[in-house]
């Protein structure tokens, strides 16, 4: 939806001229060479991958293991004494076992079983190694019915596993079987590893404002890679460095995704988490490209808060706002002079909301309001340089427990590559709204309209579709949510399966069945499911008339 902002323009702080795309470089990485020791490593090509198991590692180390019965077996604590052993506690011990969990499936190829330090007499006289990928079938991949080894040391042909069992296969009918270690040793790759870059500037010591990146991976079946990126000032990053950003979320979209952090910035990081399910099979990062560009403008920080009503029962702070009623907020937003400029300052909101005011320096301005869900786009139609000051008095109704106004500035001539707001150092979280007397409903069935019920799908243009509207709350992050509707006779019509947060949400339903066609008049029944972790649902019917 568009509509206009209307006032007259006085601020001599603002420039405004004709609008000009900054250039737009791409920062590129096409081979890696990860430090000695790392759990990553690269292939002939460069290209960066898992590491390689060790092969004097013991995969078995301080895994459980249980015998037969169930029992705990203390075999895999490096301690040879016979107090940390397993005791058969019987010379007739035929067919008993250890088994060791892996937690995972590795590829093995050696097992050792330990006999305790000094003891001569009551170790394994025959046995069988066996694994299993599932604990429910095993295979046997050493039988040895005759040994006179008293520490056993042997090797199969590698084969991928998680579970190892020692079976006892021969007794002398005078000895208890006693084992003190079982070691188990591969090779394969290594489950699962994370890569995270030096501090980068792409051999250029100025602040970016950082764009798309994209990478090429190779992911074979039961593996997968993601990554994540953030900013700083500073070319040593830590933990608890403030001079950096939070990490991104991990992300598999590698055809592009936007890096949207707090900028400008000289540095960035990346992180590469890579895993997989098979140790035979590694996935690859061939390529990582990363777009940057000029800063909009040197600093772009900002605050919210609600306004206060100043009635006696408002005794919440300004940072606070009661779940599922409708506030007023004022988002102040501060866009130094000295960059590129912009000509689109967008806002990324909580929940949809309406513009009350719109203040430049002080002063109403011109400028086209574009609405979409939570995204508001207010368009100045000309480049904005300079020092300004934006102040937005903003209608909204909050239903998480923390709720982020955020904000991005924008050349339209480039639009893929905005600058994203910092929040200022007026109160920590200072861009964040906290949500107080959180509702003890996912679904808000008080929420929920059905308009116009009934509705007529005859495609004259009027009442053609029926809208379910409804609040979500307590979802930080989107969730499926399914609109079914239904006959009389239970008979499923129609489907339709959104991903959405908390929030106000809106879905459309044409009076059309899963075939296309228009279904006959009549009552028809809906159900709304939100998987949220627990069951959520809630039914009502809908009229269509012709």
């Amino acid at each position: 939806m568009s509509m206009r902002i209307q006032a007259i323009l006085t601020c001599c702080a603002l420039l405004l001229a004709p609008s000009i795309s900054q250039a737009q470089q791409t920062f590129e990485i096409v081979t890696w060479a990860p430090a000695d020791g790392s759990t990553v490593q690269s292939d002939s090509s460069g290209a960066l991958i898992l590491g390689d198991v060790d092969a004097e590692t013991n995969l078995a180390d301080r895994k459980i293991a249980v015998d037969q019965t169930g029992q705990s077996a203390r075999v895999t604590d490096a301690n040879m004494t016979r107090n940390s052993a397993w005791n058969s506690l019987t010379p007739s011990s035929f067919n008993f076992f250890v088994q060791l969990d892996l937690e995972e499936p590795r590829l093995i190829d050696r097992v050792a079983i330990r006999p305790v330090t000094g003891n001569t007499t009551d170790f394994v006289k025959g046995y069988s190694l066996q694994t299993s990928t599932d604990n429910v079938v095993f295979f046997e991949q050493v039988l040895q019915e005759r040994n006179l080894n008293i520490d056993i040391d042997t090797s199969f042909a590698p084969v991928v596993a998680q579970y190892v069992r020692v079976q006892v296969k021969a007794i002398d009918r005078v000895h208890n079987v006693v084992i003190s270690e079982v070691e188990v040793y591969g090779q394969g790759f290594v489950s699962s590893a994370q890569f995270d870059s030096e501090a980068i500037d792409f051999g250029d010591a100025a602040d970016k404002n950082f764009g798309i990146a994209r990478w090429t991976p190779v992911i074979p079946e039961g593996t997968s890679l993601a990554v994540s990126f953030r900013i700083g000032s500073t070319s040593s990053p830590s933990a608890e460095d403030d001079d950096w950003s939070a990490w991104t979320e991990p992300s598999t979209e590698n055809d592009g995704v936007l890096i949207e952090l707090p900028e400008p910035a000289r540095y960035l990081q990346y992180r590469v988490m890579m895993t997989s399910g098979d140790p035979s099979v590694t996935p690859r990062l061939e390529g990582l490209q990363i777009d940057y560009g000029e800063p909009l403008a040197v600093s772009f920080s900002g605050s919210v808060t609600r306004t206060l009503t100043g009635a006696a029962d408002d005794t919440l702070t300004v940072d606070e706002a009661s779940i599922g009623d409708e506030h007023e907020f004022d988002l102040h937003l501060q866009a130094e002079a000295g960059a590129g400029g912009f000509d689109i300052l967008r806002l990324k909101l909580p929940n949809a909301a309406s513009v009350e005011e719109v203040l430049l320096n002080g002063e109403a301005v011109q400028a086209t309001l574009t609405m979409s869900g939570s995204t508001i786009d207010l368009d100045f139609g000309r480049t904005l340089t300079g020092s300004n000051t934006f102040d937005l008095r903003l209608g909204s109704v909050l239903f998480d427990e923390r709720n982020v106004f955020s904000a991005e500035v924008l050349d339209s001539a480039r639009p893929d590559n905005p600058q994203q707001v910092a929040a200022n150092d007026v109160r920590d979280d200072a861009l964040v709204i906290f949500g107080v007397g959180v509702s003890d409903n996912v679904f808000d069935k008080g929420s929920l309209t059905v308009t116009p019920n009934p509705f007529s799908p005859n495609g004259d243009g009027r009442f053609d579709v029926v809208e379910f509207s409804y609040a979500l709350a307590k979802i930080g992050t989107p969730q499926r949510v399914r609109l079914r509707v239904f006959d009389l006779r239970g008979r499923e019509l129609q489907e339709l399966t959104l991903q959405q947060k908390s929030g106000s949400h809106t879905v459309t339903w044409d009076g059309r069945g899963e075939d296309g066609q228009l279904v006959p008049p009549g009552l028809y029944l809906f159900q709304v499911d939100v998987d949220s972790g627990k069951p959520v649902r809630f039914n009502g019917s809908v009229v269509v008339s012709y």
